[in-house]
């Protein structure tokens, strides 16, 4: 069983990777980013960058702030690393 502060270390990380995923985004993306391609290969449908990247740091602030604060061990840790996957996913499509 994992200590509580272990399981708080392992969350602010994630947290931490993903603020840096989203600020490393706004400069590098365009403003309208694609976020999801057709079976043409053509971009069918974009949202403003701004959108982009703040819902998958809430996301992993969501999953992983409960966590944090759970008195018992919770394996939903990994649900929170779905945030900074979609950043990955976001950077390989729009760069």
């Amino acid at each position: 069983m994992k200590s509580k502060k272990s399981r708080k270390l392992f969350a602010l990380l994630v947290i931490g990777v993903a603020a840096i995923l989203g600020i490393t985004g706004w400069f590098v993306l365009p403003d309208q980013v694609v976020t999801q391609i057709g079976f043409s290969g053509e971009a069918s449908n974009t949202m403003p960058k701004f959108i982009a990247l703040i819902l998958p740091f809430l996301i992993s602030l969501a999953l992983a702030v409960p966590y944090m604060n759970a008195e018992e061990e919770n394996k939903k840790i990994w649900f929170s690393l779905l945030g900074p996957m979609l950043y990955v996913i976001t950077f390989i499509v729009n760069l």
